[in-house]
């Protein structure tokens, strides 16, 4: 499957979904949302991505997603950061990775501690864009085989202008 908004492009390795959006502050209800909600806000675009059923509610680092994770499951977020975020130290990293290591993943780098889980965060910046890449591991015991699977999905991921 072929997906591409926003300057994101990708073609889906068999067995994954995914979504490319860009986060409505308009369509926010409830008490907490509106306390939260500022007219002035601007949202970026955001893509998550899986290798099973993705949830229609899914958080910006997978929660709503991660929780349904099995053994052999990954979940993979890329979110765009606003221009203010150009030239700062975190975002100094020149283009996303395309080849992790699992070396490079850790139970300790996911936004909440889930047991067995394992993850991989790292900030960028590519098309003049700043990024996050959040990769979060069904089983951090079996990261080899999903490292490999997330590499298939980063080298068939392309990130243009908006």
């Amino acid at each position: 499957m072929q997906l591409s908004a926003f300057g994101f492009d990708v073609t889906l390795p068999p067995g994954w979904e995914g979504r490319i959006d860009r986060r409505d502050t308009a369509l926010r209800t409830g008490p907490a949302a509106m306390a939260q909600f500022h007219p002035e806000e601007r949202t970026y675009p955001i893509a998550r991505f899986a290798n099973f059923a993705l949830p229609v509610d899914v958080e910006d680092y997978g929660s709503g997603a991660v929780e349904l994770m099995g053994p052999d499951n990954l979940y993979v977020t890329l979110l765009e950061f606003g221009p203010e975020s150009l030239g700062q130290p975190l975002f100094s990293a020149e283009g996303m990775p395309r080849r992790l290591r699992p070396g490079q993943f850790s139970p300790n780098q996911l936004q909440r501690t889930i047991s067995g889980q394992g993850g991989f965060q790292t900030f960028f910046t590519e098309a003049r864009r700043p990024m996050c890449l959040f990769i979060a591991l069904g089983s951090y015991a079996n990261r080899v085989a999903l490292v490999e699977q997330a590499n298939l999905l980063l080298d068939a991921l392309t990130i243009g202008p908006r």
